[in-house]
């Protein structure tokens, strides 16, 4: 009974198994309950409209006779070079060891090297110092490595002239093709300088006519463009969609240079076939938008430049497929609206 006894632990000590007095958890009225969950349903996507470009105003129809511009003149193009001049072999003032050595054709003794057999080159002095003293040298073919057998072995000076003839010849031949090819540079200056003023005056006169073209309304009929069946309204905006497009198209830039371009190429053209003409650019154009759009998919791009108004931000696929759809119907309907509306 001496052994010490340990200190409590001062934890609870459980209820026997089966007692009925453990404790009663508080009832449920008591018990802190958390809010409901109830998110806020997601808002109604809508849609973004890109209303460029702005809408062009709609003149009532006037027909104009397109006017009358005649080609300025054309630039003259100057005398054409002298022809290039024959050399004379009279101009060649080198002798037999200048004019071989110059193509690389003087050679001293072969040396052997393993399996290669190589003829140094000389200078003219050298070959005829060596000559001078007896010594030989060997005359081959132009420059380079040639195989063994393909060089002659020289003694003396009067061998050596044996080979005058034929190398003034080919220096004679070097001599024209020189003269040949200035006078081809010649030639192509010439003809390059007349281009350019023939480039300078074609310009001019596309960018004369670009700012003379009629206006839309004196190419169409405008009237007839406006029916109010063609009318949409698109986000809260009532227009005619196929007209501003089809206006649109026909101020672009790239238009109205192809027009002033086609003009410049037939200046005596009628209206009727200026009007029948600008219908046919526009109508092209509008028909690749659709074509774009259907196979290309680069729709996108357009945002900005498409001639199209009223088209939607690409914030969802439901606009993007949007987008095509619209650009497939105005390629659809616009140029068969158009071709029953040209002024003739």
């Amino acid at each position: 009974n001496d052994r010490p006894v340990p200190p409590s632990s001062g934890r609870p000590t459980p209820p026997p198994i089966g007692s009925n007095d453990r404790p009663v958890p508080p009832g449920g009225s008591d018990r802190p309950t958390p809010p409901p969950v109830n998110p806020e349903p997601p808002r109604p996507h809508v849609p973004r409209y890109y209303w460029m470009p702005t809408f062009p105003q709609v003149m009532p129809t006037e027909r104009r006779q397109l006017p009358r511009i005649p080609l300025p003149p054309q630039p003259q193009q100057g005398p054409a070079p002298a022809p290039a001049r024959r050399v004379d072999a009279s101009e060649i003032n080198l002798d037999v060891y200048q004019l071989l050595a110059e193509k690389g054709r003087l050679r001293s003794r072969e040396k052997r090297f393993f399996f290669f057999t190589v003829h140094p080159v000389l200078s003219a002095g050298q070959a005829k110092n060596m000559l001078s003293q007896g010594k030989p040298v060997f005359v081959g073919p132009d420059g380079g490595w040639h195989g063994q057998g393909s060089y002659q072995q020289i003694g003396s000076e009067k061998q050596l002239d044996s080979y005058l003839g034929e190398a003034k010849n080919q220096k004679l031949s070097e001599m024209q093709a020189a003269e040949d090819r200035a006078y081809q540079n010649r030639v192509s200056e010439w003809k390059a300088n007349h281009d350019s003023q023939v480039r300078a005056w074609r310009d001019n006169d596309i960018r004369h006519r670009e700012a003379a073209l009629p206006p839309f309304n004196s190419v169409y009929d405008t009237n007839r463009l406006m029916m109010s069946n063609f009318f949409v309204s698109v986000g809260g905006k009532e227009f005619n969609r196929n007209l501003i497009t089809a206006t649109n198209v026909y101020q672009q830039a790239e238009t109205r240079r192809e027009l002033a371009r086609r003009w410049h190429e037939n200046p005596d053209m009628s209206t009727s076939d200026f009007n029948r003409l600008a219908n046919s650019v526009i109508s092209q154009k509008i028909a690749n938008l659709g074509w774009n759009a259907q196979y290309q998919g680069d729709w996108g791009t357009y945002l900005g430049t498409n001639p199209v108004p009223g088209l939607r931000y690409p914030d969802t696929q439901e606009d993007v497929d949007w987008n095509a759809r619209v650009i497939r119907e105005i390629a659809v309907e616009v140029p068969m609206l158009l071709n029953s509306s040209v002024l003739q």
